[in-house]
């Protein structure tokens, strides 16, 4: 049995996130997305739930609307707060027969995070 032991890890700083802007880190392996909404600073997984395309990329950016972040290829909405979705499962891509809108409906990996003076930590 392997035991994984989940720490603090310093990712960014306040400064960072002035203006709206994203700060995507690799953190335990993960890309981890930091965003600043109505004072509160959330970490999210940055690779959505459905194909694992970048909700921030080099192309692809992702919006935060109404405390969700929506992912720019498929339209999903994940609440920032908790992954979950919020509304339609892929709202952009067709619902094919067989296959439907491809893999079922999951919420994204969020990750609970502090600041520490201007410092911004995520467990992980």
């Amino acid at each position: 049995m392997v035991t994984v032991r989940a720490e603090w890890e310093k990712l960014a700083t306040k400064g960072d996130l002035v203006d709206g802007r994203v700060v995507v880190k690799n953190a335990a392996g993960t890309k981890i997305l930091l965003q600043e909404y109505k004072g509160k600073i959330y970490a999210i997984a940055n690779n959505c739930s459905h194909l694992g395309l970048p909700l921030q990329g080099k192309i692809l950016k992702g919006e935060v609307n109404d405390g969700c972040i929506v992912c720019p290829a498929h339209g999903t909405n994940f609440d920032l707060k908790t992954g979950a979705v919020v509304g339609e499962w892929c709202p952009k891509l067709p619902n094919l027969p067989v296959v439907g809108k491809g893999p079922k409906e999951k919420p994204q990996p969020v990750f609970e995070c502090r600041t520490k003076g201007e410092d911004i930590e995520v467990m992980c």
